[in-house]
Parts: structure tokens; sequence; C-alpha cells
């Protein structure tokens, strides 16, 4: 685990507890001032509500007390707070939502394994879509599609290549072969193949009992409602689910990670917050598609753009 390279040295001053303590108080400042963030990128306050009750049932308390759990949501959370820099580089700089992706990648290969990797890809890019479609420009599903590919592949390709890097030079220090390191290593974390039928869905249904108590359900149902009322008042339905339906597909993405990795059953109280990833792309889909159309061609004036905001 990468965060030993700082917590070694932390330890020659501070107790574990002291720099728990501490970190776990980073850890909910950098949430604070990412629901800020939130709010002032995509100027929707049902997202941002929604953001927050996204981050709460996953219980960040727990996440707050473990090293090992923080390092992720750390990541994104940062990934967050940079994503308005990041949409006004955008026109002078074309690949730096690509390069911000890839140093997320390499990054959470470093600082962490096997938790809930995915989050510090999702959490910024659904942020940096609600960005977009939050700004003075219509953009089209397929201009989104193409962003959220683009993260994944720069993402993905970074977490893999510091992986495999890591296993090589751990071969060259202890002068072993590379290629039955990388396949012994892969048979213990992926297992002998892919979910499917009944183990699929049983650990989907444990990984969600983690996310959905009383509470949790209670809130979903009241934001359901809220739901419903605002998207009946939207005179643009189908618009508004085009809007939306990028996000799912964001969503799908921690199906997927989950029935790649059959080990999540063993690890699912902790594992679980991947999950997070689809419960963040729901409550996304049901804040974009219960907004009135709000964003104008290009063509027209931005003043008349931000008198439709909510």
């Amino acid at each position: 685990m990468g965060f030993r390279i700082w917590l070694r040295p932390l330890l020659s001053i501070f107790n574990y507890m002291e720099i728990r303590s501490m970190l776990t108080f980073f850890l909910w400042v950098l949430f604070g001032f990412s629901i800020i963030s939130v709010f002032r990128t995509t100027a929707n306050s049902f997202f941002a509500a929604l953001y927050v009750f996204c981050i709460v049932s996953l219980n960040p308390v727990a996440i707050s007390s473990s090293l090992t759990y923080m390092s992720c949501f750390i990541l994104a959370f940062c990934g967050i707070l940079a994503v308005p820099k990041i949409t006004s580089l955008e026109k002078e700089f074309p690949l730096v939502e690509s390069v911000f992706f890839l140093c997320l990648g390499a990054l959470t290969q470093f600082f962490d394994f096997y938790t809930s990797p995915l989050i510090t890809f999702a959490f910024p890019m659904i942020i940096l879509l609600a960005a977009k479609l939050s700004g003075p420009r219509t953009v089209r599903f397929r201009e989104l599609l193409l962003v959220l590919a683009r993260g994944l592949f720069v993402w993905l390709f970074a977490y893999v290549g510091i992986w495999l890097l890591k296993l090589v030079a751990t071969a060259l220090f202890a002068g072993q072969e590379i290629a039955p390191i990388i396949s012994r290593v892969l048979a213990e974390i992926l297992g002998d193949r892919a979910l499917h039928g009944p183990g699929f869905f049983v650990t989907i249904s444990a990984c969600l009992d983690n996310i959905l108590t009383p509470e949790v359900m209670a809130s979903l149902a009241l934001i359901f409602v809220i739901w419903v009322v605002r998207f009946w008042k939207n005179p643009d339905k189908a618009y508004a689910i085009s809007r939306g339906a990028v996000f799912l597909i964001t969503g799908i993405l921690s199906i997927i990670w989950i029935a790649c990795a059959p080990r999540t059953y063993l690890h699912r109280f902790f594992q679980y917050r991947t999950l997070g990833v689809l419960v963040m792309s729901i409550l996304a889909f049901l804040a974009f598609t219960s907004r009135r159309k709000c964003v104008l061609d290009s063509q027209e004036e931005p003043s008349t753009t931000s008198n439709h905001r909510d």
C-alpha cells in the first residue's frame, strides 16, 4: 500500500491514533469542500444534496476511521475539487481531461489496490459530466459518451500500468520471473472466472444490504417522490432523459467491476462501496432528468441561460 510511504515517517513523530485523527479531520474537510465544489460547478442544489446523500449512505464515519478505506475517497474528493479547474482549462489544453484521469488512475493504483478503486474515476467523472450539462452550451449525448469512454480508457491504462510496473519491480529486486507472479496475483484477485448466474446476484445483494439501510431506503423513497413531482413539471421529458442517460452508463461500470471480481463477496463489508458509483449515477440521473431545459445553444446569449438555472 502506497500510504506506508508517508505513514512511516509520521510514526516517528505521532502515534497511530494521532495520525488517524488528523487524517479523519482532513477527510471531512475535503468532503465539505467537495460539496461546495459540486454546487458551484453545477449550480444545482438538488444535485449537490443528492451527492451528500450518496456519500453519507456509504458510511463515511467508518471510512474516516481506517487508513486503508480512506485512500480512495481522499483521491475522489481531490478529483472532484479539481473538476472546476479542469473544465476551465479544456479549451486551452484539450488533453487536460485525459491527463487528469491518467493521474487519478496512477495514484489510485499506488495508494490503494483492492478496496473501492473505481470511485476515484467514477465520482469525478460524474461531476465532470454534470458540469458539462450545466454549462452554457448544449452538449450532445455522443460528446458526453466520448468523454466517459476516453476518461475510462486512460484511467484503466494508468491503473493497470502502475500495477504491472510494481510487479516488474518486485520481480527484478527479488530475482523472480515476472509471468508466474502476474498469473498468481490475477488468480488471487479475479478468481477462476468472472461471476455469473446466482453467484453474481448473491454478491450484488450482499453489497446492497450494506448500503440500503432502513434510513437510506426511506430517504430514497422521499427522493423518488420529489423526482416524480419535478419530472412531471418538466415540459421536455424526452430531452431530459437523453441528458441523464450517460450517468446510468457510468453506473453500469460498478456492476461490471463486481462481475469481474468474484472475491468481492468475501470482502463485501468494505468493497460494497463500489456500488456507491451505481447509487451516485442513479441520483445524478434523477437530478438532471428533473431539471428544466436550461442549457441553450452556444449561439444564444449566455445571460439568457443564467435566468433559467435552478
